[in-house]
């Protein structure tokens, strides 16, 4: 029996069928699992989950593997025949513009904001000093799941410091693997917490993978406090030049505000002691942790104008 009479028979789920693909086309190219990690900048470990069907893949890391094996990313939803409409359909879906997947699931009903594939992943999402790593390692214990730094996982994939990475592949290297970190917490986590660089924002592609796969907390203070913990932290760089360090960071918050607004919620730490932040943040996580959706819509695009607004008043 073909792949294709197994997917259509109801015996072949589409995540098998997708593995059979990959595995397929890999094997068609002459590569090696190995080689198709190092060409797609994707990780041995998630490349070998999805060929094992088990793994959740984003249209972005999709789209970089079909890349490597030259091929339409089409080919690797649909048999190489074209014949099945559904995955004509997913290969201009992936094509689509992230305002054009948004109306497209509008029309037809189907959740955006809050899809199932959430769970209880939690990000908390905000620049250097906010108080996000903190806050998140000691709600994960009070909650018992676990935590991940976004950057340490970058650092894994990499087999380098964040440093080094930004210094041999540059910005774009940095997102490439930000975003393959950030597909494999997904693909491996129903239950977790993890803290994400606030310069995730600068790249849609990875923002919009993390709205929509991670309930988002921006998790901030005014730019003296963060600048005051960076520097309780042992770097006394922010302090040397005081002032200017304030007025960077200021201008880059107000830049940046309107897109940590797109998060579910926001935690101003501003004033607080960590017992009465942490306890703020188990406030906001506890709903998705019972399985309560978030705000959508337009009551969450309000909510978001006004923490910008708010925001950009403080600074």
């Amino acid at each position: 029996m073909t792949e294709k009479a197994l997917t259509e028979s109801g015996l072949m789920a589409p995540g098998a069928a997708l593995a059979a693909r990959l595995r397929e086309a890999r094997r068609r190219r002459g590569m090696s699992r190995r080689q198709l990690a190092d060409i797609s900048q994707v990780s041995m470990r998630y490349l070998a989950l999805l060929e094992s069907g088990d793994g959740n893949v984003s249209v972005a890391v999709l789209c970089r593997i079909a890349a490597a094996l030259d091929t339409p990313v089409a080919n690797l939803l649909q048999d190489s025949d074209g014949a099945s409409p559904a995955g004509d359909m997913a290969a201009r879906f992936a094509a689509a513009t992230p305002h054009q997947k948004r109306a497209i699931l509008e029309i037809l009903g189907a959740p955006h904001d809050d899809a199932p594939d959430r769970r209880r992943r939690i990000a908390l999402v905000g620049v250097r000093g906010g108080g996000k790593s903190t806050l998140g390692r000691l709600a994960s214990a009070r909650l018992d799941v676990p935590f991940r730094e976004v950057s340490d996982g970058i650092e894994q994939l990499a087999g380098v410091p964040v440093s080094e990475v930004v210094a041999l592949y540059g910005q774009d290297g940095l997102r490439r693997y930000e975003a393959t970190s950030l597909a494999e917490l997904a693909a491996r986590h129903d239950e977790l917490i993890v803290a994400v660089g606030g310069g995730i924002v600068e790249t849609e592609a990875n923002f919009d993978f993390l709205l929509s796969h991670f309930h988002t907390i921006w998790v901030h203070a005014l730019p003296a406090d963060h600048i005051a913990r960076v520097s309780a932290q042992g770097d006394d760089r922010p302090m040397r030049g005081y002032t200017e360090a304030q007025r960077h960071l200021e201008v880059m918050l107000s830049k940046r505000a309107a897109q940590f607004a797109r998060t579910d919620a926001a935690l101003d730490t501003s004033g607080l002691d960590v017992d009465g932040a942490l306890a703020d943040l188990l406030g906001l996580i506890a709903p998705w942790m019972a399985g309560e959706a978030a705000p959508q819509g337009v009551a969450r695009q309000k909510a978001g104008l006004q923490k910008a607004a708010v925001y950009k008043a403080a600074v």
